[in-house]
């Protein structure tokens, strides 16, 4: 079952709307993963330098600095650090409706 294979997967959510933060927190919790949340693009750097994620789920407008640079910054810091393939998926108001 796909939920087995991703329990314990460690997600990076990026989101600066607090109820989005929520709700999505809630969904990918319930499903076994562990979330750590951060609410820019520049946080999201920060978090990447200090730990190792599986997937990275962003929204694309943010304060500080919105997902589009964020997302660059992040695959080239990883294809340097880790010489790992980073997944990065945007995130928009209407993918929070698919994962209802």
């Amino acid at each position: 079952m796909a939920s087995e294979r991703l329990a314990g997967a460690k997600v990076l959510l990026v989101e600066d709307n607090e109820i989005n933060q929520q709700v999505a927190l809630e969904i990918l919790a319930a499903a076994g993963l562990k979330v750590t949340v951060t609410s820019n693009g520049q946080e999201a750097l920060a978090a990447v330098k200090r730990q190792n994620f599986d997937v990275v789920l962003m929204d694309v407008q943010m304060p500080v600095m919105d997902g589009y640079t964020a997302a660059r910054k992040l695959g080239g810091l990883k294809l340097r650090v880790q010489n790992k393939k980073q997944d990065i998926f945007p995130l928009r108001h209407q993918t929070f409706l698919l994962l209802l």
